[in-house]
């Protein structure tokens, strides 16, 4: 599944479907409801370093950018 990323050294966000979980996400319940937790790790073509990504640092795929 391709998701959107934004890389945090060039402000600039880029599609892919390369990324890996670092460690396991789950579903957690907190006071506000359900929510994922964990890491996503993803290599970036924008600036060739690699990122750690919470889950609600990602764009929804459903509102992020059309691919380009």
């Amino acid at each position: 599944m391709e998701l959107y990323f934004t890389c945090p050294v060039k402000n600039q966000g880029f599609w892919t479907a390369a990324w890996r979980s670092k460690d396991r996400l789950q579903v957690v319940e907190d006071g506000a409801g359900r929510r994922l937790a964990g890491l996503v790790e993803v290599d970036c073509p924008l600036c060739g370093r690699r990122h750690d990504f919470r889950p609600e640092e990602i764009a929804c795929p459903l509102t992020a950018p059309e691919k380009g």
